[in-house]
């Protein structure tokens, strides 16, 4: 055989070689492909998955070795599958999708947010990637891009219409305009009213409706009941000085109102208006009966995300409160008070409060000593957790709270560390139960009465109410307290115990 028919018969078999490599690796491909579409996940990972072949796989390969991970709970596996997928000189684009899922479930948003953006430039499916950077976007607590990029998204491929509507209500109902979220979720119906997403939705949306129809901007409450004190002056437990204080018990009435308006928008800014009025009639001892009357301003902002916490919202709140204190109906004390809050919203049941506090209180009577003068500025700092459970209608919260009460004579100026806790437990459907409890220490800064060692108080109180819906709006409540004060000085020694039972009203 001549030279020249040597070379032509290696060429045609060199041909015939790559031609059956190609036709290898496209069996090899739509064999994966069908394999997987038969739900054979572990099949194609032990068709394709070898450490000795993966360098050597196509686009197609790894993208559906990267699918069957992910499907047999592989994330990290499936994200270097399907990153080889994008990397190779012909990528599978249809890879970014998944990909995107897999590096936002793993907390990878700026990877995550890179791959969109070059997903984007290259203009693949832009009604999937618009989809994946709504995900993204509502992760990062990004309502309002959140919502556009799920409108582009079902605008730009009509297959992501419901999905897109459902997760647009989820972030309209974030931002509080419950009615745009309603009609969100009529959407979710109608474009497939007989599959399992839109079943979701007729239940979220009755709970929406639920929302609505309670009064957007007026609700009032109005209270009365029968109470029973065992000490109305805080008579000292022990004797002062050989002197044994009297018993001082008494029962009376005591009404309440209380009335609210809420500016509410679908806006970040709320506004809320409160009028508290509290009148306690002791039947006998009418010099300790006390009337209070309370107004507070508290305009609220809520954030989305901020450098702190990206991925939670935080309403940022200003309560200011004005208040005027009534003793035997005379003028007792006046107070003015602001207090700048910020809510973080962690999860939907599990939200974190701090605050700090001012106060200027004013007694109307004149000390009978400069040193017993309690007019004051009081300063605080607190920090809260709060957990929601049983569908919301049950709560927990626990607090911690500095105040400083620099009290304008020198007997009552000291320092108080607080600790309280709140549980509110949903018996039944109309019954529930609510606990209550706090100690607060407190440390006089200058205790002439008791020189050697200085005042020091420990307060403590706790509650036990039972709530009872007789009637829709009509609230039976049943309570008993008990506060008792340990102090070191004899004459601020003291227990307390107060039972009550009445009516409340919420229109």
């Amino acid at each position: 055989m001549g030279k020249r028919n040597l070379r032509i018969l290696c060429l045609v078999a060199g041909t015939l070689l790559l031609q059956a490599g190609v036709c290898l690796a496209v069996d090899q491909a739509q064999q994966a492909a069908s394999l997987y579409q038969q739900e054979s996940y572990e099949e194609v990972i032990e068709l394709l998955g070898k450490a000795d072949l993966k360098a050597t796989l196509t686009a197609q390969e790894a993208y559906y070795l990267g699918l069957s991970q992910k499907q047999a709970g592989q994330p990290d596996a499936a994200i270097a599958s399907l990153k080889q997928a994008l990397n190779s000189p012909n990528p599978a684009k249809d890879a970014v999708f998944h990909l995107g899922f897999l590096l936002i479930s793993k907390d990878l948003d700026t990877e995550a947010a890179v791959l969109i953006e070059w997903a984007e430039k290259e203009n693949v499916k832009p009604g999937e990637i618009s989809y994946l950077k709504g995900v993204l976007l509502a992760k990062q607590g990004k309502s309002s891009g959140a919502i556009q990029a799920f409108t582009a998204s079902k605008n730009a491929d009509p297959a992501f219409a419901q999905r897109a509507d459902m997760q647009i209500a989820m972030q309209q109902v974030k931002k509080m305009d419950l009615q745009a979220a309603k009609a969100s979720l009529e959407a979710v119906i109608t474009s497939d009213p007989s599959s399992e997403l839109a079943g979701f939705a007729r239940d979220y949306s009755s709970k929406i409706e639920s929302s609505l129809m309670e009064p957007k901007k007026w609700n009032v409450l109005a209270g009365i009941s029968y109470q029973w004190d065992d000490n109305v002056v805080a008579k000292p437990s022990k004797t002062v000085q050989g002197v044994a204080f009297p018993k001082k018990e008494d029962g009376g009435v005591t009404e309440n109102v209380q009335l609210t308006y809420n500016t509410r928008t679908p806006g970040p800014w709320q506004m809320s208006t409160q009028y508290s009025l509290y009148n306690n009639n002791y039947s006998k001892r009418s010099d300790y009966s006390q009337m209070s009357n309370t107004l507070a301003l508290i305009p609220s902002y809520m954030v989305e995300t901020t450098s702190v916490t990206p991925d939670m919202p935080v309403v940022f709140s200003l309560p200011v409160t004005f208040n005027y204190t009534h003793l035997n109906y005379k003028g007792y004390s006046d107070q003015v008070s602001v207090k700048p809050t910020a809510t973080i919203i962690f999860t939907p049941t599990q939200l974190g409060q701090i605050s700090g506090g001012y106060a200027r209180r004013d007694i109307l009577d004149t000390p009978v000593y400069p040193a017993e003068n309690r007019d004051a500025h009081l300063l605080s700092a607190l920090l809260g957790y709060y957990y929601l459970f049983a569908d919301n209608r049950g709560m927990a919260n626990l607090r911690y709270e500095f105040i400083f009460e620099g009290a304008d004579g020198n007997n009552w100026r000291n320092n108080g560390n607080k600790i309280a806790g709140d549980l509110l437990i949903p018996v039944t459907k109309t019954t529930g139960l609510i606990l209550s409890a706090d100690a607060t220490f407190k440390s006089y800064l200058a205790a002439p009465i008791s020189p050697k060692t200085g005042r020091k108080d420990n307060v403590y109180s706790a509650a036990v109410t039972i709530k009872q819906q007789v009637i829709k709006g009509l609230f039976l409540n049943i309570q008993y307290s008990n506060s008792t004060t340990d102090s070191n000085v004899a004459l601020y020694d003291y227990t307390r115990n107060v039972y009550s039972a009445g009516f409340e009203v919420h229109l």
